[in-house]
């Protein structure tokens, strides 16, 4: 359901590495790399060491289905071949619209048309951040000690009141000037562009709130609610600290 066959029809990297290296081409279709994705994914319910693993000699590790639908040589030359986008066209780091996800692009922009696809929005929506497991190396990976999850990748999403993520987008870390203003802020606006005028209520927490942040979404007919730090910018139109009556205080409000 979530990748399409237009996504799978192409053999792009595998002919590029043929073209570079020299190495015997063989080349695979649709079908061929659905087995390929499925074997990936029941390889991801045993955690072997190794690949390789699936298709020992040893009784104890070796697995019977995966190696009947497809050789270990075969499974092999596809995980160094499959590659989502073109190498050639990979802006270069030093580039301004180097992307740390240009390989990932083609898949991520129609894994979320689908999630789109299968569901009208419901009126009341949550923006948080969400973090996906990861043990290895990637430069991508962060730490967050306070969550469930504490290293992986980050991943800010746009879910309905089913929990139902809509639509999601995978933070990179810093920008290549080491400069983030209004981080909070620029990742609503993102995931919200497709909301503006349609009158959504979108929920958040004070990590994104922000009186300009609330401005805009007022100012494209979307509705905001969630906690605030009273030291944000702007924030001056509150009275004082020192002017409240010593009471327990668990949230603030601003209605623009």
């Amino acid at each position: 359901m979530f990748v399409s066959d237009q996504l799978l029809d192409h053999n792009l990297y595998a002919a590029q590495g043929h073209i570079t290296s020299g190495k015997k081409y063989t080349q695979t279709d649709i079908n061929e790399i659905k087995v390929f994705l499925g074997i990936n994914i029941l390889m991801g319910k045993k955690h072997l060491p190794s690949y390789r693993d699936h298709w020992s000699s040893g009784p104890h590790l070796h697995d019977y289905f995966i190696s009947n639908l497809m050789s270990v040589n075969r499974f092999g030359w596809l995980l160094g071949n499959l590659h989502l986008n073109d190498n050639i066209s990979m802006p270069r780091r030093n580039e301004p619209n180097y992307d740390k996800l240009y390989r990932l692009c083609p898949y991520l922009s129609s894994l979320e048309e689908s999630f789109q696809s299968c569901l009208h929005l419901h009126e009341h929506v949550a923006i948080d951040e969400s973090m996906i497991r990861f043990k290895g190396r990637s430069s991508l990976k962060q730490c967050m000690p306070k969550k469930p999850i504490k290293r992986g990748f980050k991943v800010w999403v746009l879910a309905d009141e089913t929990g139902y993520a809509w639509r999601f987008d995978i933070s990179t870390g810093k920008s290549q000037d080491g400069v983030q203003k209004n981080l909070g802020s620029s990742v609503v606006k993102n995931l919200c562009k497709d909301l503006v005028g349609k009158g959504h209520k979108i929920y958040f927490d004070n990590y994104f709130n922000g009186i300009e942040l609330l401005t805009w979404l007022k100012d494209n007919k979307l509705n905001a609610c969630g906690t605030i730090n009273p030291n944000r910018k702007y924030l001056h139109i509150l009275k004082p600290d020192k002017e409240f009556k010593k009471v327990i205080l668990t949230l603030m409000v601003v209605i623009l």
